[in-house]
């Protein structure tokens, strides 16, 4: 069965497909790979829910990363918030100074990137990313899984959550314009996002956003990683694809 996309952690990657989850990990004291299977949860619904234009786009990040599903959210909720108490002029008696709302998904951007680069940037996290899409990278490409032949790949890989994202936040930006909207504004931005980073037929249209997010994932979200680091990411990767 087809490997759908991977997902780089402190010491380990994963790799999923639709059926299975593959989570490979290096114990730093014995210096051995420890396999975790499992398979997808609720698989059958989501499934179903894959083939939903729109609706996909949160149920996929959701399948391969809640954690950083549950961060976007709360920031989101976090800015709308923000921006309803800020004082107005009916409480300060003094001219309101009109704040737009698209400079609440400008300051969910600039948080979110800063909490992305901080968290790559303080683990080894960044080079089992680098691991990930290298070894995604010879998977697309027929290659076999060895170290020597997934080095040769690149640390961008157009499959990239990053890519996503620079095709939601402007879907984000414009749904901003509608005041209390942050429920709104995240899960069909992340839909909308989602099937215009899909798209195959408009690939000129989309070239500029992939190669904003390819700058993002060599210069920030990933980094050159060791050949142990390969290891663990195609020991995870083979095991899903064995899994079927």
């Amino acid at each position: 069965m087809q490997v759908l996309g991977g997902q780089a952690f402190p010491n380990g990657v994963k790799f999923i497909s639709a059926s299975h989850i593959a989570k490979a990990t290096r114990d730093k004291a014995t210096d051995t790979i420890t396999i975790k299977k499992t398979t997808v949860p609720y698989r059958r619904v989501f499934n179903v829910i894959r083939r939903i234009p729109v609706l996909r786009g949160a149920t996929i990040l959701f399948q391969m990363n809640l954690k950083l599903m549950v961060i976007l959210l709360l920031i989101s909720l976090l800015g709308s918030v923000t921006l309803a108490f800020i004082p107005n002029e009916t409480m300060t008696q003094v001219p309101a100074v009109p704040i737009p709302y698209w400079t609440n998904t400008v300051a969910y951007f600039l948080l979110v990137l800063a909490i992305v680069a901080g968290y790559f940037g303080l683990s080894d996290v960044w080079r089992y990313h680098g691991a990930e899409h290298k070894t995604f990278n010879a998977y697309k490409d027929g290659q076999i899984l060895s170290i020597e032949n997934v080095r040769k790949y690149s640390r961008v890989c157009d499959n990239c959550g990053t890519n996503m994202l620079m095709f939601v936040w402007p879907v984000m930006f414009l749904l901003a314009q509608i005041p209390d909207s942050a429920l709104l504004q995240f899960f069909l931005g992340l839909g909308i996002g989602y099937e215009l980073f899909k798209l195959k037929k408009f690939k000129q249209w989309t070239v500029p956003f992939y190669k904003a997010g390819g700058l993002i994932q060599k210069y920030i979200v990933t980094k050159e990683p060791s050949d142990k680091q390969i290891e663990v990411a195609i020991a995870a990767l083979l095991t899903v694809e064995r899994l079927g």
